[in-house]
């Protein structure tokens, strides 16, 4: 193990457990990805990410291929944003990585204590980045395009003999919009949790085929196109602790990316030329900015309201 896990070792992880057997148990109930047929915008590691991007502060360079470590500059161990600064990614770069390399791309585990349905679990947070999340056709103008989409899907599991599959939050795009299926309805695929992350935009669903999402004017799109097996990164619990040494990305509290596409009208999000579209502010923060880092009340909505009423809470 490298000193940046024997330290992370050290901090106090979910239930107690070892460092090393909550990464055993990452891997062995790490979910199997679908990614759709006709997928724009793949994967991609935070590392590669940064080696494509420049850290901005009110616009102005600070530096050009940052590391983790550079992130520091705009850190926060409190969790308050700083939306002075952002990561702006070169263009070329927002399909991610090639397929061929993509089971190279890893997903980020956050291993916390929670309680599903009164039953005390340990939830693996399985944290997927893309580095372009695609924009939606809406009335022949695309929409919601943003660079650095991070996505998630938690996968609870509880010790009976052995330990089980208890159930699966798919988070889709927002808490409001997410679902939790428990685990006897969980589709498994070689005794992996299924999930297939729609089309562009990268939300978490337990089933393939079209998601009506919005008035049905921004659905989701879900098929077995591409597997995606990746390879697991315990994250430190970073819960008021100082940065660890490779993991210092997770501390920094600027914006994640640029917006882009916001009403550019265009034909296809294929012919859509991002580069000239860009739109700062508005961007996702990191995943430890994120209110699921802490914990998620993993309750599903009726379908009329995510439809509906999707403002609603």
């Amino acid at each position: 193990y490298s000193f940046c896990t024997l330290l992370c070792r050290k901090r106090s992880m979910a239930h107690s457990l070892t460092w090393e057997r909550i990464h055993e148990l990452a891997c062995a109930f790490a979910p199997a990805l679908w990614l759709d047929n006709h997928e724009l915008f793949m994967p991609s590691s935070v590392e590669e990410y940064l080696h494509k991007c420049e850290l901005l502060k009110n616009g102005d360079v600070v530096v050009r291929s940052p590391t983790s470590k550079d992130l520091l500059v705009c850190s926060s161990s409190t969790r308050e944003s700083d939306r002075r600064y952002h990561l702006k990614c070169c263009t070329s770069f927002h399909r991610g990585v090639q397929k061929d390399r993509l089971n190279k791309v890893p997903v980020y585990v956050r291993a916390r204590k929670a309680t599903v349905h009164g039953t005390p679990v340990l939830a693996l947070v399985y944290i997927m980045f893309f580095p372009y999340n695609g924009p939606y056709k809406v009335m022949k103008h695309l929409m919601g395009g943003h660079e650095a989409d991070w996505e998630h899907v938690t996968i609870h599991i509880v010790k009976r003999e052995k330990w089980v599959l208890h159930s699966v939050w798919y988070h889709t795009h927002r808490e409001r919009d997410g679902e939790l299926v428990m685990g006897h309805k969980v589709h498994l695929q070689d005794g992996r949790p299924v999930v297939y992350v729609a089309r562009n935009g990268h939300g978490t669903y337990k089933s393939e085929g079209t998601v009506t999402r919005i008035y049905g004017v921004a659905n989701d799109y879900c098929s077995k196109g591409t597997l995606w097996s990746p390879r697991v990164v315990l994250l430190p619990n970073c819960d008021g602790s100082s940065p660890i040494p490779g993991f210092e990305w997770l501390h920094y509290a600027g914006e994640w990316g640029t917006s882009y596409s916001r009403g550019r009208h265009c034909s296809t999000i294929e012919a859509s030329d991002h580069s000239k579209i860009k739109m700062p502010g508005g961007c996702p923060l990191g995943p430890l900015f994120q209110d699921w880092w802490g914990d998620e009340p993993c309750k599903s909505r009726h379908w009329f309201k995510r439809v509906f009423l999707p403002g609603a809470k």
